[in-house]
């Protein structure tokens, strides 16, 4: 129900730091923006959770804009998109048409009152019958207007029967970005860091290579050295610049200083040592909570 190939991801969540709502909206347009403007890139969109992940909403849906007596729901599944999910995804868009920005940036439910249906959920309540344009209540929302009917994939696993499902057009602050590439998306991968980090360099891409290592047989001890040799890694990089810039400048400040030595050893290994110390401490607490990660979460995604 849709096309893997050529795609990349990333999750991302800005409003983890404490971003407002206003910002975290300014964050994905500018984020959109630069990553569209890639070379290679051919679309990009973003959703709350892919398809056969291990999050899931769910609700009941009820033609028309109100509930009568007696009138019984539908369950469905919700997934929350933004404009041009379909076309990045390759789900082909059988009727109507697609959010638009205006929708998906609207954080009043009573104004953002578009939904876009899968056709599993149009035979389930319109059967023989052009849904476009009819209206259905789902959950708090007082009324939605189907703008749009697009073919049914999977959702929670390969093996299932057609579910019926419902996308919103407003998404939560965790994202996950989806780029269609014209090329390998791994060639991307770096591109696509760099302009994260150039729109904002507090947010980084959530990644799963330390789940899908712990499913195909590592141990915590592995995933430990492997995180380690990253980071002390740069760290040794860093310091060794740094100790050369020092000394390079020191002569210059030696005139500043007083009762102590413009290369003073024990100063120069203590700055070192503690900057070492901190980086082993910002290895490993990410470490520890990667190795929390449920491999078959992990596999499920990848």
């Amino acid at each position: 129900g849709f096309d893997t190939q050529r795609v990349a991801v990333a999750t991302l969540d800005p409003g983890s730091l404490g971003y407002s709502e206003a910002q975290v909206r300014s964050f994905y347009e500018q984020l959109s923006r630069h990553i569209g403007a890639l070379p290679g890139v051919s679309s990009t969109s973003f959703v709350n959770h892919l398809p056969l992940g291990s999050a899931r909403e769910q609700s009941s849906a009820i033609e028309g804009n109100r509930s009568a007596a007696g009138q019984k729901g539908v369950s469905v599944d919700v997934l929350r998109v933004a404009p041009g999910y379909f076309e990045t995804m390759g789900i082909p868009l059988l009727r109507g048409r697609d959010f638009i920005p205006k929708e998906s940036e609207s954080s009043n439910q009573a104004s953002a009152g578009a939904a876009i249906i899968n056709d599993a959920m149009a035979r389930k309540l319109w059967p023989s019958q052009d849904p476009v344009g009819r209206r259905i209540r789902l959950g708090e929302d007082t009324g939605l207007e189907i703008i749009g009917v697009v073919k049914t994939g999977k959702y929670r696993t390969l093996g299932e029967e057609p579910i019926p499902l419902v996308y919103l057009p407003r998404l939560p602050s965790q994202r996950t970005l989806v780029v269609r590439t014209s090329g390998d998306p791994t060639a991307l991968l770096d591109a696509i860091r760099r302009e994260i980090q150039t729109v904002d360099p507090n947010i980084a891409a959530t990644e799963h290579e330390i789940g899908v290592r712990m499913a195909l047989g590592a141990r915590r001890g592995d995933v430990l050295k492997l995180v380690f040799g990253h980071g002390l890694a740069v760290t040794s990089i860093g310091l060794a610049v740094g100790l050369a810039a020092a000394f390079g400048v020191t002569r210059f400040l030696s005139a500043l200083l007083y009762g102590i030595s413009p290369n003073d050893p024990v100063t120069l290994l203590s700055v070192s040592l503690g900057l070492a110390l901190v980086a082993l401490l910002a290895c490993y607490l990410p470490a520890r909570r990667a190795m929390r990660v449920d491999p078959m979460v992990a596999l499920r995604y990848e």
